[in-house]
Parts: C-alpha cells; structure tokens; sequence
C-alpha cells in the first residue's frame, strides 16, 4: 500500500500538471546546457591531447644529449629500445631549418623528415590527409593545411627547399594534412631520406617518438632510457604542457560557465517551486480544516518537490546523455577551423549538479511550506 505522503504527493502532482512540467522542464533543460558545454570543453581537450600524442610527441620522445643537435647512432639506439617493455612503437624523425622558396617569395620553416613507413604503420598521419596522397617518392612532401595557405601552396605546386647547409632540392607537394591542431597543421613533412641525404647525415635523428602499451609507465620508460645511456627523454605529460595549460584554463571557464548555469537553473527552479506553493494556500487551509497537522502537510509538499525534481533530474541526464552520446559518435563540424569537435561526457559534475538541483529545491520550497501550514485554516478558508 503506497504511503499517504506518497500518495497524496501523487495526486497533488496530477493535478498540477502544467506547473509540474514547467519545473521540470527548466531542471531538464539546465542539465543539458551544463552537461553539453562541458562535454564540448572535455572533448577539445581530450582530442587536442591525443593528436599530439598521436602525431607530434608520442608517450616518450627521446632527444639528444645537451650540447648535441642529434641522437647518434640511430639503428643501435632503436635496437635498445625495441627491448624495453611496453614499448610498441619507434619512430624517428629528422629535422632541419629550410627556406620553402614558392611564387618568389622564400619562407623560413622547419621540415620533419619521416620514415613513410614506420608513421604509416605507427601514427595516423597518412590518415589526416585531406587532399592529394602519402608521399611515395624521395622528392615528395606533405604539407599541413595552415602552413599550405600560409604559403599559397596546393597539392600538385612544385616548390624549391633550400637546406641549412645551402643545399637546394625541387619537391612536389602531393598531399595536404590536417589535424585540426596547429602542432600537426603548420608542420611540413618530406621523405627521411631526402632531408638525411641533403644535409649529409646518416644514423642520425633529431628525435625519437615512442608508443607504449600503458601511458601511465611513460616516466618510468623515460627512466629505463637515461639509464640506459640511449638519450634524453620526456614523457608525453612534460611535452604536453602547454595543452595541457590550455586544458586547464578552458576547464576553468567551463566550471565557472556549469556553476552559473547550475545556479541560474536552481534559483528558475526555486522561484517556480516558491510560486507554486503560494498558489496553493487554499489547499493548506483545506487540508487543516479535515484534521491534516502541520508536520504531515509539510511532509506531503516536500514529497512532492523531491518527487518533481527526481523525475526532472533523471530525465536530465538520460536526454543529455543521448544528446552526447550523439556528438560523440557524430563530431560537429566547425567551418571556421575546418576541423571536427568532439564531445566527452563530462562525468566528474553529475553530483555537483544533482546536489546543487536538491538543495535549492529544498530551500526554495521549506520556506513557504512552513509558513503556510503554520497558518489559521479559518483565516485561510476566509481569505480565499
């Protein structure tokens, strides 16, 4: 048998049943705005993280020795650490100051060179091409999106490269990456033998990008590599500091953004509850007037909001859940950068907010409840 708090509560609410979907619907529409700009702020984040990860740093990257401009003895280097544990993926790179020299205008850039197949078997840049193809000749080139439209350069341009040591080469340019990250889309990438043979190095790189099975073991990989003597190290979480300031700053801006929002839902909720219940007296008075005390009435009102506000709470979160579970398996498409965003479920703010939700609730509505029912059902039943 349902209990006469519940069941009372029960019908109050079938009754009011446009003030009730009203309540709800401003606890249903603050859970979604809070969780969906935070699922926006997560998911930036997160991506930004994983491209560079992906692309640019690995979970370690080994660098030279200080006082060195590269790690000597390349395939000794890669052998030693091909027998560290977890590792699964080495992947050197090359590196040299260049003037791009395109339409007669000469700018100064830093290329990358790669082994085409080692990144295409270990990172996803083959993957981020946009336009044209992967290279496949020693006079080929990648060109990131940013630094192509910085250079008026398109898939099929042949462009010159002059090297650090005055050494000239003419390229073509046969495909154009984006990433969606300044790291990946203002790089240029050309053939490591192309770079290594121009500057006359062999065995050399200017850095080694390392993939491990747990990211979490990256310092203790970093370790093993000094001790070992191969070279310098830096996990991806030293690398990363920059993004992850970043991430910080726009985790800053969403708390305060969720937390005004949460306020602002609460204090509509509570204002909405407050009118709700002064709308009501006439019922109070009606309920004293069979014999109902105080403390039950009380009892009856409170139900109702907990009730009202556990059904806007759960609706809340099962819309907004598949509100980003959507964006998650569908990225929104951003025209100005011309990239995908992603959306994280922001998982760390469903206690805050429900919290926040239930207690102003229960602020908004003890108030008048108690003054109501503290009221004379004669003074009550003559005034209304």
């Amino acid at each position: 048998m349902m209990h006469p708090l519940f069941f009372f509560a029960y019908k109050d609410i079938k009754r009011q049943r446009k003030p009730v979907a009203l309540i709800i619907l401003v606890i249903v529409l603050g859970i979604v705005n809070i969780t969906f700009t935070l699922g926006l702020i997560n998911g930036m984040n997160e991506y930004s993280l994983s491209q560079a990860v992906d692309l640019t740093t690995g979970h370690v990257t080994v660098i030279p020795y200080e006082g060195y401009n590269y790690i000597e003895n390349l395939n000794d280097v890669e052998l030693k650490l091909k027998y560290l544990p977890d590792v699964v993926s080495i992947i050197p790179r090359l590196e040299d100051d260049v003037y791009i020299i395109n339409k007669n205008k000469t700018y100064a850039y830093t290329v990358e060179g790669i082994k085409l197949q080692v990144e295409r078997e270990s990172t996803p840049l083959e993957k981020k091409i946009i336009e044209g193809n992967y290279i496949s000749a020693k006079d080929e080139m990648l060109f990131g999106k940013d630094a192509a439209k910085y250079m008026d350069i398109a898939v099929g341009d042949s462009v010159s490269i002059k090297f650090s040591n005055g050494v000239e080469k003419r390229v073509h340019v046969v495909g154009i990456v984006s990433a969606g990250s300044w790291r990946v889309d203002w790089k240029i990438f050309a053939d490591y033998d192309l770079v290594s043979e121009a500057i006359n190095i062999n065995d050399k790189a200017s850095k080694i990008l390392i993939k491990i099975d747990e990211p979490d073991k990256a310092d203790a990989i970093k370790t093993k590599i000094k001790q070992n003597g191969i070279g310098n190290a830096k996990s991806w979480q030293e690398l990363s500091e920059e993004i992850k300031q970043q991430s910080m700053m726009w985790s800053t801006i969403g708390t305060v953004i969720s937390g005004v929002a949460i306020i602002a839902a609460s204090v509509g909720l509570a204002i909405l509850i407050y009118i709700n219940i002064l709308h009501r007296i006439k019922q109070i008075g009606v309920m004293k007037a069979i014999g109902a005390k105080s403390i039950f009435i009380s009892g009856v009102f409170l139900t109702e909001i907990m009730l009202i506000v556990f059904i806007g709470i759960v609706l809340g979160f099962i819309i907004s859940f598949l509100i980003v579970g959507y964006f998650e398996a569908n990225p929104i498409y951003d025209a100005g950068s011309d990239r995908y965003i992603h959306i994280a479920y922001p998982v760390d703010i469903i206690l805050p907010t429900i919290m926040a939700i239930l207690l102003f609730s229960l602020i908004s509505g003890i108030y008048p409840i108690m003054k109501a029912s503290k009221l004379d059902v004669i003074d009550v039943l003559k005034n209304e």
